[in-house]
């Protein structure tokens, strides 16, 4: 089995959907199986370090992708083209979309939400059959190292850990660490 991701980054758009992604593929490869991410990284060095460092099985620039038929496709974008042929599941025995309320209604078998109770902008057929919601769904990574976006604060017994999603450059983290110690807790 591989498993296959799309997903894309730059200082536009921000890391976080390449990041939901190698939480996933940290996973699949501690079991064995291989992942390839097809994408493109531009202007965020570090990313582009720690993907070309294994983060994936593979690195392919999208223009270079196959389209053999895959074991399993995962889409994370607010940016792909949804008729991009790469994603088109007649390449894959399966497909599953990473969503949010920006996402758009790319075809796929699955679609898995990170928040409940927010009014997705998708279809009655997918919402009824196709679509997991929940924080638990979040895909998180195991943190080796300092990560670029993460903070974390601790407030008596309490360790509060941070993190922002894209490339941080408003410092979100180290703001909401302030503000989270200057806060009367329980």
């Amino acid at each position: 089995m591989k498993l296959f991701f799309r997903a894309d980054a730059n200082k536009v758009i921000g890391a976080g959907h390449v990041m939901r992604c190698a939480a996933i593929s940290e996973e699949a490869m501690a079991r064995g199986i291989e992942t390839e991410l097809v994408g493109s990284i531009f202007e965020i060095d570090w990313l582009a370090k720690k993907v070309s460092n294994g983060l994936f099985t593979r690195w392919t620039d999208p223009e270079m992708a196959s389209n053999e038929l895959g074991d399993l496709l995962i889409i994370d974008s607010y940016h792909v083209d949804c008729d991009e042929e790469f994603i088109q599941r007649s390449h894959w025995a399966k497909s599953i979309c990473l969503v949010d309320r920006e996402t758009p209604e790319y075809s796929a078998d699955l679609y898995i939400g990170f928040l409940e109770n927010v009014d997705w902008p998708f279809s009655k057929k997918i919402l009824e059959s196709k679509i997991i919601t929940g924080v638990k769904y979040n895909p998180v990574r195991q943190i080796h190292g300092k990560s670029p976006i993460a903070n974390e604060c601790v407030l008596g017994s309490l360790k509060i850990m941070v993190v922002g999603g894209g490339t941080n450059y408003l410092r979100l983290t180290d703001r909401i660490v302030k503000i989270l110690v200057k806060t009367d807790l329980p």
